[in-house]
Formats: structure tokens, C-alpha cells, sequence
């Protein structure tokens, strides 16, 4: 289900690897159309297929007793590997010691960077000494690592055994993901498929819904997963690894009725420390969720409308009555503005049942979208408050940078750098306020001159004698 996939192009280091597989009575059980035995054969080739072609790989079979149907060899040798799983055969009962006793006979005194036996079981295991097995199996430098499937797994025994060997211990009810579990073990054996350095994001498209508002330019990641894209998949955001070539750090697609988002990185944690600190942060995965969560649909026509400065992408999905879409219909659209005018809009089936096309806004006010297809219609509403002329958010910072330059002003870097306190500096004012106020106090002060002293003088001129 996922855009991405773990099977990355590098050089393999070369290992060796025993499989000790169970196949025992109960592993003829079906499971979906295939024996267990069958999806055990099908997940070992898988994971072979990625080891390094000289890396050694031994194959070995247990019932009440083991088996060595492939003795240790490279892994190029594919002919004796499906001829070794060819000849395996369900019977008998469960015996985990003697599988485990033929994995070290195989890698005991082997070279190799990393040595390893993967244990898979369906049932309880006979006793035996494990302890002794397993200290011998860890002082040759070999790991183990076991895998309980089904319901009648020893559960405990396999847990207990990938303690002591060092390895993984993996349990599933769901004999369908043994591919993928073995394929994991050959995967961390073929070298660490996490780079943990800090490395800046670029965007590759970012025509998604769920980018609205995102900055430009995205904060750097701090660790990453390594992986390819697939070749349908929408890749939006990549990553430069050790040798400078771009590896994937989010993609997405349309999965059956569905849709998918891979990050490579991680969503809570120090690898996008410097994520969680953007404001826009919770709004990226409000607006994922809002992308891959299924919506309530019906049979007919869904329309959307994402605007992107003053054009609008449109996007119409044709489902049926099961809300699986509907391919090859003829989808006609139209942007009704404020004043009634109608603006066609070419649509394009870019896949099944979904319709892709864009449309420029001509001025400002309601609009609405109407899709049209054989005898359904919908709807969409857009409001567009003003053009994109005015949406500061997203000014171009260059064409600033330039005028302050220019007028010998500044670049401030946030709001409280405008006022700055003890620091002063002249600014032009119009004049004709001041000579107002200079006019208006001489005014005051003539009057107070005036007044004060003129009943002052004329009482000292009354007092005098005749």
C-alpha cells in the first residue's frame, strides 16, 4: 500500500544466512489459496533475492528431526535454491533444537561481516538444550532470530530463543506477512537502512491539497529512512543522501478507493525537531488527515476546488454506489463567477474516475463550480476575499529587499523591532502644525502679560497723594 519501497539500489555487504524453516504437519494447513509450507518456500526466495548474490545461504528443514536441503552456498546459485524448496515436503511433528544444530554445523567457521539464522514455527517445539546450543551458536558470532505465526506457535520458546541469540522475535497470526518479515531480516542484514545526519528537504511537487501554507523553503530533517519511489507514486519532498543523490521523504498516491502518505522521517521526534517548531506544522497533517481519511461518498460526482494564488485546480471524482470511481466518463465543468458569467474548465482523466484541470479567477466574490456527467451533477462553493496581488503572506521577499535597499531603509526580522526603545532618529513631518501651535502660545502669553499686569499698574496710580 505504500508509494515508497524499502528496496533501495546500494551495495549489499556480503553475509551468511541460514533459514530453519518449519514443516511439520500443520504447515499443509491452507491459507488462502496457498499451503503454509507453500508461503514459507515463497517468502525465503523473496528474501534471498535481497542479499547480495555472494553472500551464503544455507537452508534447513525440521519436523522431529533436521534436514539440510541446501547446503551452504552464494546466493547467486538461484537454480539450487528453488530446487532445495522444491523437494520440501509437510510431515511430522515440531523440534526447534536439532534445526538450530545444523545452523551452526553450516556457519560455524565462516568469514563473513555478519552471521545470522532466522527460526520460523507454526507449532510447540520438543524440549532440547537450548541454552547450550544458543551459547555455542553466540560464541561463533552468530545472531538468531525467530518468528512465531499462527495461533499454535510456541510463542514463548521462539521469544526466549531470539533473547539468548540476540536477534528479533516477531509473532503474527497472518501467514501472508512471513514474506515481508523474512525480507526485513535480509533487509538490516544488507546494511542499516536509516542515515541519521541533518540534511535540508527539497520539494518536488507540491500540487497536493495538504500543502497549502507551507513555506518554500522547509526546515532541515535530522535522520531518514532510505527508500525508492514506486513508479506510480506522487513524490513531493526528497532528500539528498551521503552521496548527494535525492532519496524520497514524502510521497503519495491513490490506493484502490483510498489514498496514501509515506514520510520518511519522523512525525514525533528528533529526527523533525525543527518541524515541530514551525507554526505550520499541525496544519501539514490536519490537512493529510483531511487528504487520506475516506470522506462520506456517494454515487455521482465530487468536486474540489484548492486555489493557488489566482488559479484554481479543480479536481472531480466520479464514484459509483460502492465509492468505487468511475472510469471513462465525460466530466464537463464550469466556474460560475459573482456577476453569473460562466468560464469553461478542461478537465482531464489523469486516472480512474478522477478529473484534473485549472481555471483562473476573474475577480473577487462567490463562486461556484458546477461538474456535470451523463445525468449527475455537483456543486462546489469558492470564495475568493481578494486577489492574489494582495496576499501578503506570501509576498515575494526580493522586490522588499530591493525597496529598503533603495530608500536606505531595513529589513526587519519581526514586529518588535519597530519600536525600539532609547533610539531616535528624525522624521519629516508637515510644518504648518507647528506654526500653529507657535502662533497659539505666543497668543497665551501676550494675554497673561497683558492681564497680569495691567490692574496691578492702575491701583499703584490710584494710590497716590494729589
Amino acid at each position: 500500500m505504500s508509494p515508497l519501497s524499502s528496496r533501495v539500489p546500494r551495495e549489499a555487504p556480503k553475509v551468511a544466512l541460514a533459514f530453519v524453516l518449519d514443516r511439520s504437519g500443520s504447515m499443509q494447513r491452507n491459507e488462502g489459496g496457498a499451503t503454509r509450507l507453500d508461503i514459507a518456500k515463497q517468502a525465503t526466495l523473496a528474501a534471498i533475492r535481497l542479499l547480495h548474490e555472494e553472500s551464503l545461504i544455507s537452508i534447513i528443514a525440521f519436523d522431529s528431526e533436521a534436514k539440510v536441503l541446501l547446503p551452504l552456498r552464494r546466493a547467486k546459485d538461484s537454480a539450487a535454491v528453488t530446487q532445495a524448496l522444491a523437494e520440501l515436503e509437510p510431515g511430522g511433528g515440531t523440534a526447534i533444537y536439532p534445526g538450530l544444530v545444523e545452523a551452526l554445523h553450516q556457519l560455524e567457521g565462516i568469514d563473513a561481516l555478519a552471521k545470522h539464522i532466522v527460526v520460523m514455527s507454526d507449532g510447540l517445539s520438543q524440549p532440547g538444550d537450548f541454552p547450550g546450543i544458543l551459547k555455542a551458536i553466540s560464541e561463533q558470532g552468530i545472531s538468531v532470530s525467530t518468528v512465531a505465526i499462527g495461533e499454535g506457535a510456541d510463542g514463548t520458546r521462539l521469544e526466549e530463543i531470539a533473547r539468548i541469540g540476540r536477534g528479533a522475535f516477531r509473532a503474527t497470526q497472518d501467514f501472508k506477512a512471513l514474506p515481508s518479515i523474512l525480507s526485513q531480516e535480509a533487509l538490516l542484514l544488507s546494511g542499516k537502512p536509516v542515515e541519521e545526519r541533518s540534511t535540508t528537504p527539497a520539494w518536488v511537487e507540491r500540487n497536493a491539497e495538504f500543502f497549502a501554507g507551507l513555506p518554500e523553503a522547509m526546515p532541515p530533517v535530522h535522520g531518514y529512512v532510505l527508500t525508492t519511489r514506486k513508479p506510480e507514486a506522487d513524490l513531493h519532498l526528497v532528500v539528498p543522501d551521503a552521496k548527494q543523490e535525492p532519496v524520497p521523504l514524502l510521497a503519495s498516491w491513490r490506493y484502490g478507493n483510498g489514498r496514501v502518505v509515506a514520510l520518511t522521517t519522523q512525525g514525533a521526534g528528533v529526527w523533525s525537531r525543527d518541524w515541530q517548531s514551525m507554526p505550520q506544522y499541525p496544519l501539514l497533517w490536519a490537512q493529510i488527515l483531511r487528504h487520506v481519511l475516506p470522506g462520506l461518498r456517494a454515487d455521482g460526482l465530487h468536486p474540489r476546488l484548492v486555489r493557488h494564488g489566482d488559479e484554481v485546480e479543480v479536481t472531480v471524482d466520479a464514484l459509483d454506489g460502492e465509492g468505487a470511481p468511475r472510469a471513462g466518463l465525460k466530466v464537463a465543468a464550469a466556474l460560475i463567477g459573482p456577476d453569473a458569467a460562466s468560464t469553461e474548465v478542461a478537465l482531464t482523466e489523469v486516472s480512474a474516475g478522477r478529473h484534473v484541470g485549472r481555471v483562473t479567477l476573474e475577480g473577487t466574490g462567490d463562486f461556484v463550480l458546477r461538474a456535470t456527467a451523463e445525468r449527475m451533477s455537483a456543486e462546489a462553493p469558492l470564495y475568493a476575499a481578494y486577489p492574489a496581488l494582495y496576499a501578503f503572506p506570501h509576498a515575494d521577499p526580493a522586490p522588499l529587499a530591493a525597496l529598503a535597499t533603495m530608500t536606505g531603509g531595513r529589513i526587519l526580522a519581526g514586529v518588535e523591532q519597530i519600536f525600539i526603545v532609547g533610539e531616535w532618529r528624525w522624521v519629516a513631518r508637515e510644518g504648518w502644525t507647528i506654526w500653529v501651535l507657535c502662533a497659539l502660545a505666543l497668543l497665551m502669553i501676550d494675554l497673561i502679560i497683558r492681564y497680569a499686569s495691567g490692574p496691578q499698574g492702575s491701583r499703584r496710580e490710584t494710590s497716590k497723594p494729589q
